[in-house]
């Protein structure tokens, strides 16, 4: 951006800027709506790649422009002093950005974490994470450039052009594996043809394209056909590569020579174009636009969480896309308002002290966390608050404890959980719901070591009690290799009778190779036995289905299944999975269930549904997360919530884990209300 007063506004850059503003909006749409999980088949998958990659010119556009406008810049204490605005600039869009997600979601929010997340360049700041140093080296690189002769300056391009980007095309191919030239391979399967180590540096080969296209004025007859004939090119491309899904690589990234060749082509036609705009107020708007930018970026991600959780509600990528345009102009059009307010702060600061700055600031920094805080702790609904003594049960002795589920019987609170040490449900009693005995009563434990037990939940029907299980197998090669689910039938809730009777093995291909985490529940509308059930991967499961049984014995899977599945968006708490539920039914239904961000963080997050198939969740939040320097630090998971009758409130039992080790957990909602 240039800071010279003096120079002539050169409208083409503003709208150059607003261009790539609007493809970054477009190109996250993308991102977060699940393109990259959709088939790769038919006419709106197609048209989405061609958008898509359209779209994919957006940073190589600010760094064109960052070329273009910082060529002649040199080596002074003015240029650094520039750097100043751009750090208050980020500094206030990230107090804006984790203030929001701190009132809108469940992110944690503290002084501290605000401080580490503006040193992380977390969300969209890992664009100035990067900008930061090449602003830092562009006074140097200048020196280096305008050393050249014209020659050497077409031989340099041509250099980086050779290093960088065509190795995204000729090393994007496996000719063993694939035997022809037609197929592909992904990202992490190709054969190296040529040295690629340097496709990440990829913003020195567009800052030096800026430098080029300023110092020699470049212009193409025909640039139109070009574009047009580039973007067809690279998008056939992309579409011949994806079979089953959108094929991902450095090829159709920033670095890509696709993208460089579609990026150079727009910002020369742009920029050669003949704008002609008389009225003053119309040519501010247009500066002012572009002056909000890159604001507009920094915050574009909170828009982008709260949209895009709305937009993923709907079922099929076919019907969340319809809704492109709308999102990317309500989304920019957002931005652009925020960062006219964070602009006009910055104004307040600009005339300051460096010192004076710095205390407004730090002010800001203190201030905003702790009164957000206080708001949020004074009008947020009652919320679940884990139990102070935490852990209920478990310790080093009785070794790791998970997959709790609670009952009452008469008087007394039984806690079936799974002990890994024995792979088998053990029972723990207790008269108020919080202070658990320390003997156990092993209700079911295996007589081999080819399979273990775990992950139950008992229904009292007909006064019998219906315990349903996992049972997983392995053999001496692989611990877990498949899993199934039993029940077995009692007459007191503790001992069981040795009949165990298959209910459910994997079957289907959204089942993979197990079935886990039953929770039945009795439906008395519909006088049937429903079965919540986990399905997926042996280690963690990855979708949520439902069967149901008029006996309890012979259960039937829905059609409709899965009923829950992970989101599609970044900004979520179940974007990699979702695992084990436990579901009550009230006036409507209502699941607890465990979201996780990766295999090794979870958190336990809540939905409901009127029909007890179609869910609705709102998973920007969560019910519980872990805390850190606790039993539960690294993930929580397997909820299951009684209501204590007596003392009017809700107990959520769940295991948390720290490293390996894992652990009972208690937290207490005081409210007959769940919602």
């Amino acid at each position: 951006m240039s800071n010279n007063k003096n120079e002539t506004r050169l409208l083409n850059l503003d709208f150059i800027r607003i261009l790539a503003f609007f493809l970054l909006v477009s190109v996250h749409f993308f991102l977060n709506i699940g393109f990259y999980n959709t088939a790769a088949s038919g006419i709106r998958f197609n048209l989405s790649v061609v958008f898509r990659d359209i779209s994919m010119s957006c940073i190589p556009l600010f760094l064109i422009l960052t070329g273009y406008l910082h060529c002649d810049k040199e080596f002074n204490k003015k240029y650094y002093n520039s750097l100043i605005k751009i750090l208050i600039i980020y500094v206030l869009a990230m107090i804006f950005n984790y203030t929001f997600y701190y009132l809108y979601s469940s992110d944690k929010y503290s002084v501290f974490y605000l401080i580490k997340d503006i040193l992380s360049f977390k969300d969209s700041a890992w664009y100035i994470n990067m900008y930061f140093g090449l602003f830092l080296m562009s006074p140097f690189l200048n020196k280096l450039y305008k050393s050249l002769n014209e020659k050497e300056e077409k031989i340099l391009l041509i250099t980086l052009i050779c290093i960088i980007s065509l190795p995204t095309i000729i090393d994007s191919w496996n000719f063993m594996r694939a035997g022809s030239l037609i197929s592909v391979g992904s990202l992490n399967d190709f054969d190296m043809l040529i040295p690629n180590w340097w496709v990440g540096i990829y913003p020195i080969l567009y800052y030096f394209t800026g430098c080029y296209l300023k110092k020699n004025k470049v212009k193409i007859k025909h640039n139109l056909l070009y574009i047009f004939v580039s973007i067809i090119c690279v998008s056939l491309f992309d579409i011949l590569r994806s079979t089953n899904l959108f094929n991902r690589g450095d090829w159709n990234s920033w670095g890509g020579l696709g993208i460089y060749i579609n990026t150079i082509l727009i910002f020369i036609f742009i920029n050669n174009m003949k704008i002609s705009i008389n009225k003053k107020t119309i040519q501010n708007f247009i500066v002012s636009i572009s002056n909000l930018t890159f604001v507009a970026y920094l915050v574009s991600p909170v828009f982008e969480r709260v949209i895009y959780s709305k937009i993923n509600m709907l079922s099929t990528y076919g019907t969340r896309v319809i809704y492109y345009p709308v999102c990317v102009l309500i989304i920019a059009t957002c931005s652009l308002i925020i960062s006219y307010v964070i602009n006009k702060i910055y104004s307040f600061l600009h005339n300051r002290s460096i010192i004076e700055k710095l205390i407004y600031i730090i002010c800001l920094i203190i201030l905003v966390p702790t009164i957000s805080i206080y708001i949020k702790d004074k009008y947020q609904k009652e919320s679940f608050i884990k139990y102070e003594n935490n852990p209920i049960l478990g310790n080093s002795e009785t070794g790791t404890l998970f997959d709790p589920f609670c009952m009452k019987v008469d008087n007394e609170y039984y806690l079936y959980v799974s002990k890994r040490n024995e792979g088998s449900i053990v029972l723990y009693k207790s008269i108020d719901g919080i202070n658990y005995s320390d003997e156990y009563t092993t209700i079911l434990k295996p007589d081999s070591d080819d399979y273990i037990y775990n992950r139950a939940t008992i229904l009292k029907y007909d006064n019998k009690y219906y315990m349903y299980y996992t049972k997983q197998f392995g053999d001496e090669n692989e611990k877990y290799k498949y899993s199934e689910i039993y029940v077995t039938i009692s007459e007191d809730g503790v001992n069981f009778n040795n009949e165990k009777k298959l209910v459910l093995k994997a079957e289907k291909d959204y089942e993979k190779n197990s079935v886990m985490n039953p929770n039945v529940v009795y439906d008395e509308n519909d006088n049937l036995f429903k079965m919540y059930y986990a399905a997926g991967e042996i280690y963690e499961p990855d979708i949520i289905c439902l069967a149901t049984s008029s006996d309890g014995i012979n259960f039937t899977r829905i059609e409709e299944n899965p009923v829950l599945k992970k989101s599609n968006s970044k900004f979520t708490y179940d974007n990699y999975k979702v695992g084990a539920v436990d579901v009550h039914i009230l006036d409507k239904y209502y699941m607890f269930y465990v979201g996780y961000t990766s295999l090794d963080k979870a958190r336990i997050m809540f939905a409901s549904s009127e029909d007890g198939i179609n869910w609705e969740k709102d998973n920007t939040k969560y019910i519980i997360d872990s805390t850190d320097g606790s039993f539960d630090s690294d993930a929580v998971y397997k909820p299951s919530v009684i209501y204590d009758d007596i003392n009017k409130r809700w107990l959520l039992y769940y295991n948390g884990r720290i490293s390996s080790n894992e652990y009972i957990g208690l937290a207490i909602l005081n409210s007959k209300n769940l919602e």
